[in-house]
């Protein structure tokens, strides 16, 4: 008992450092995702970043024989669980996300996401999985003000032009919360690793007829090396690692508590630019950055 205060600081600590690098592996994707969409439709893009996503997923699942013990004691309603996983992480919030971002702007895009933590509270006071408290909502609150703050130089875009691409990102940041809600709702014996790989395998399979009944192009003549490397890092670290490292503290952790890591990734992708386009923070960022902080310590803690 003496030992156990100091193993669960462990573990909240080791679960800290998994969202950070998380959000840090979803702020790079931002980028990649940026110049693979100069090259290839969104469809396209989506089919040859969930192949490899499910390609990866289904060899893990039958090297480590998953698979057919997994089937075999599915029941329905688990069968139905991995089914609204898969649709929440591949067609709803990949490919949500790849149109959004090419009919608005890179901020909009962050702005959205960064609105996780409210939608996954939300949902899961709907679904009594945690309450909704005075302190959590505060944390919340100072954590989507600092990404106002650190977004404020940026170019955002509510013109009606922009309401399809707008409208979404909102859809993609709502199916992030529905995946990461609903993913506790499966039994424990589906691990953070068979959750992810049946979420990426059945996904992908769910998003080959919209890519069929929308008649997107394979591109294979744009496909070069450079192109085909964005792709498998964005279909196997993205969302393999990705997902992994997302789904890992939500088998400890209410989803608000995960969820709220995201009101990070506009402070990491921006950082990303101080080396590579020589960006320097101003005072507004820098204050952006404290209250997110911030917020996601009250989060933590309320």
């Amino acid at each position: 008992m003496l030992g156990s205060p100091t193993l669960q600081t462990r573990r909240t600590l080791g679960d800290t450092i998994l969202l950070i690098l998380q959000q840090a592996i979803g702020s790079s994707t931002h980028l990649v995702a940026q110049h693979v969409l100069h090259q290839l439709l969104p469809t396209t893009a989506l089919l040859w970043r969930g192949m490899f996503a499910a390609t990866g997923s289904l060899a893990w699942l039958l090297w480590r024989n998953r698979l057919g013990t997994l089937v075999r004691s599915m029941g329905t309603q688990e069968a139905l669980l991995v089914l609204l996983l898969g649709a929440f992480a591949v067609p709803l919030n990949q490919w949500c996300f790849f149109a959004g971002v090419q009919l608005t702007t890179a901020a909009n895009a962050s702005l959205f996401y960064a609105l996780t933590p409210v939608w996954a509270l939300l949902l899961s006071r709907i679904l009594r999985r945690e309450a909704l408290s005075a302190q959590k909502t505060f944390g919340i609150t100072a954590a989507l003000l600092g990404v106002g703050l650190v977004l404020a130089e940026k170019d955002f875009a509510f013109s009606p032009e922009h309401v399809l691409g707008n409208v979404l990102l909102l859809s993609a940041s709502l199916a992030w919360a529905g995946f990461t809600v609903l993913s506790q709702l499966l039994p424990r014996h589906y691990d953070a690793l068979s959750t992810t790989a049946l979420s990426m395998l059945t996904g992908w399979l769910l998003y080959l007829p919209v890519w069929i009944a929308l008649g997107a192009p394979l591109q294979l003549e744009q496909l070069h090396p450079t192109l085909w490397a964005e792709l498998l890092y964005m279909g196997v670290i993205t969302s393999g690692v990705g997902y992994l490292l997302w789904l890992i503290p939500l088998h400890r952790m209410v989803p608000s508590r995960v969820a709220i890591f995201s009101t990070l990734q506009p402070l990491l992708t921006t950082l990303a630019a101080v080396p590579l386009f020589g960006f320097v923070p101003s005072i507004s960022f820098l204050a952006g950055g404290g209250l997110i902080l911030i917020g996601i310590a009250l989060t933590q803690l309320g």
